[in-house]
């Protein structure tokens, strides 16, 4: 079962965003792999202009 496939976000400096979606849709996994938790199979996780997908 893949939980994220081909995701693009992008969040403005200032502005409140918010994540939602029914139970089991991986809003969870999705996070888990931006922080880091869990760890991401394939492509890159960028946060200020910088790579963060392996930290």
């Amino acid at each position: 079962v893949v939980a994220n496939h081909n995701i693009s976000l992008d969040v403005q400096t200032g502005k409140i965003t918010g994540l939602i979606g029914p139970n089991g849709s991986g809003k969870t996994t999705l996070f888990n792999s931006i922080v880091g938790y869990h760890p991401i199979d394939s492509g890159t996780i960028h946060f200020g202009g910088r790579e963060i997908s392996k930290m």
